[in-house]
């Protein structure tokens, strides 16, 4: 039987390899309707992934925080790159002009700015500690002001997005609503991981599953827009809609 480390070493390799896997596929493939959103969410994925498994297997405290850090490269641009790519698949890009793509991306780089200066002002992480309590050594925070600022930030474009892909659902015609409801029920595994990891429910303590459910999704999302170039029935829907007016 595994051990809780072997297991999270096993889970985080897994989606890593997934994820760059997924990433390098989506450059060759870049052109595709929503190609360039999709890199963005699996390379910002497969970062947080590998960040966190060197971060496990780190043998210091400092090391780990360290890693700890390099995650946030990535923790940052996957819930921008969920909603950029729910936009797409929705029709809504028209709408996102560069200037959103700013707002959207301010908060994420203080973050990351934040978390590499966080010794200095606690505003991320206000302190620091290794947790051996578990059944592995982890990294333990309390958590500053701008922590919740980034985690209220990034559950709102992924709320929207999801919402997006939701309203979407209903419009679409019956041959195409089961890929849509496929996509927004695997957008749910990431969400539903960090809410249990944020507030501590996980059966395995200081185990973050939300890179694996971002790599589950990921593969979803790779299915759909790739193999059965989802994005393009964007004029079905919208012809069907207008019938239906």
């Amino acid at each position: 039987m595994l051990s809780p480390l072997a297991f999270g070493v096993g889970m985080l390799t897994t989606a890593g390899l997934i994820t760059i896997s997924l990433a390098f596929y989506a450059w060759r493939h870049r052109a595709t309707p929503g190609g360039k959103a999709f890199l963005v969410l699996t390379l910002a994925a497969g970062v947080w992934s590998l960040g966190y498994l060197a971060e496990l297997i780190a043998p210091t405290l400092e090391d780990k925080v360290f890693w700890g850090k390099v995650q946030y490269f990535g923790i940052v641009l996957v819930p921008y790159g969920w909603l950029t790519l729910s936009l797409q698949i929705t029709d809504q890009g028209r709408w996102f002009r560069p200037r959103w793509h700013g707002l959207l991306l301010l908060v994420p780089l203080l973050t990351v700015l934040l978390v590499w200066t966080t010794e200095r002002h606690g505003l991320v992480w206000a302190t620091i500690a290794l947790d051996s309590s578990g059944p592995f050594p982890a990294l333990s925070f309390t958590y500053g002001l701008f922590f919740w600022v980034n985690w209220v930030s990034a559950q709102a474009q992924l709320l929207v997005g999801t919402v997006l892909l939701i309203r979407r659902l209903w419009r679409l015609p019956h041959l195409y609503r089961w890929q849509l409801g496929l996509l927004v029920t695997a957008s749910l595994a990431p969400w539903v991981g960090n809410l249990a990891y944020i507030f501590k429910l996980m059966p395995i303590p200081n185990l973050d599953p939300t890179p694996f459910g971002f790599a589950v999704s990921a593969l979803v999302q790779a299915w759909s827009i790739f193999r059965y170039r989802f994005l393009d029935i964007r004029p079905v829907a919208r012809k069907a809609v207008v019938d239906g007016l």
